[in-house]
């Protein structure tokens, strides 16, 4: 429930989520809709009519856009290892997070398909402190992807490196209407050697 005042929202339904702080400190919680996918694609089909589906709900008064989630994972003794050549991953969703994270592989998430002013600095920081000064954008590969991919760009190329983890275009197209979270490690490490420069593909996102 989300209190007698109603502040937190029911949650009831969804996976839900703690949000740290940079520190380790609990900031909040969140839930995420299990069928938004589903709930997504009927949307689409039904030519967008009423309201976008919600994919994540949180306590009233939480500004999200200050926070990235899985940021205290940087700071951690525990934290995982700083694959070289990579950079820090910045994904949508806490579930790539969590995907990366079994995979070895640095990454935060906006927990939105759109990155802030605030978010871009904060991933920028993050990545001189923990990631070579690199940001890799790897939000999923699929037309609402792609908004948020140039978006991160213009964004992140104002304050440092930046660059694209995958488009629709690149690896021959195998990773279309894919998100980070359904990664399996070969994948991965094709990705990987990309990014390590071991590969050269011409990408765009027109």
């Amino acid at each position: 429930d989300g209190g007698d005042d109603k502040s937190g929202r029911t949650m009831r339904g969804r996976m839900v989520y703690p949000f740290l702080s940079e520190s380790g400190d609990l900031l909040t919680w969140f839930g995420r809709d299990v069928d938004y996918e589903e709930r997504q694609r009927e949307w689409q089909n039904a030519g967008q009519e009423g309201a976008e589906p919600e994919e994540f709900r949180f306590v009233k008064g939480f500004h999200r856009g200050l926070e990235l989630w899985g940021q205290e994972r940087l700071q951690t003794a525990e934290s995982t290892p700083r694959p070289h050549g990579i950079g820090l991953i910045v994904v949508a969703s806490p579930n790539d997070v969590i995907r990366l994270a079994e995979l070895e592989v640095p990454a935060v998430a906006l927990c939105s398909g759109l990155i802030t002013r605030a978010q871009a600095k904060k991933a920028m920081r993050l990545a001189i402190a923990n990631a070579s000064g690199v940001v890799t954008v790897l939000l999923p590969c699929n037309a609402d992807g792609h908004v948020g991919m140039r978006q991160c760009l213009g964004y992140l190329a104002q304050l440092g490196p930046v660059r694209l983890g995958w488009t629709d275009k690149m690896f021959g197209g195998k990773f279309n209407e894919r998100s980070p979270a359904n990664l399996s490690p070969e994948e991965w490490e094709e990705i990987a050697a990309y990014l390590r420069g071991g590969e050269r593909r011409n990408w765009s996102l027109a």
